[in-house]
């Protein structure tokens, strides 16, 4: 399986959440923005987290889901990079 990059995950990532939620394409998210704080809700955070699951085949439990993680984009790259590596 290919390497991943954090660049491309962030790359994929700010196409979804700007596909997603399109008032947040004006605000020019970029990788170190808390998402929260950037206009995603929880809800939100359940669609991209689901997104997440599905492109990156990764399961992601209920403890895993917090700030450290997927506080940013550049967090959840790291998350997705270390989870791909444990399977």
């Amino acid at each position: 399986m290919a390497e991943l990059k954090a660049t491309h995950i962030i790359d994929q990532l700010s196409g979804f959440i700007v596909s997603v939620f399109p008032d947040l394409s004006e605000k020019k998210i970029v990788a170190a923005d808390r998402l929260i704080e950037s206009g995603i809700d929880s809800l939100g955070m359940l669609v991209l987290i689901e997104y997440i699951e599905n492109t990156y085949r990764i399961r992601i439990s209920n403890e895993d889901v917090i700030e450290e993680n997927f506080g940013t984009m550049e967090a959840i790259a790291e998350y997705i990079i270390k989870s791909r590596a444990a399977v």
